[in-house]
């Protein structure tokens, strides 16, 4: 799945590697650039969850000419509730069973 054009600033950067650390003998492959662009494409529009909005959102909204099969190592959507009761810590990650029942809309200040 190549996911860099020919003419991208990160194709001829990531090409041209070798040439400006000056050993002629490195070649960047197709294969690694393609997954330096999937590991930065994941970095940049992974899933967070946002406390004011109480959902899961992209840090920064993909443009539109990236795939949902690029986004695929940045986060799955989850339901929101469960998305919320793992912010709140109410849920074991790795089971998703629910192991407390603090609710912040609750708290009784004295």
């Amino acid at each position: 799945m190549p996911v860099l054009s020919n003419d991208s600033i990160f194709f001829k950067a990531l090409t041209r590697l070798g040439s400006v650390l000056n050993m002629k003998s490195l070649v960047v492959s197709q294969e690694y650039r393609d997954a330096f662009i999937l590991a930065e494409i994941t970095f940049k529009h992974q899933l967070v969850f946002c406390p004011l909005q109480r959902k899961q959102v992209r840090l920064n909204p993909p443009p539109a000419n990236i795939t949902e099969d690029q986004l695929q190592y940045a986060g799955k959507e989850l339901d929101e509730d469960l998305a919320l009761q793992l912010a709140l810590g109410n849920c074991d990650p790795a089971t998703l069973k629910i192991v407390h029942d603090f609710n912040p809309d609750k708290i009784v200040s004295s």
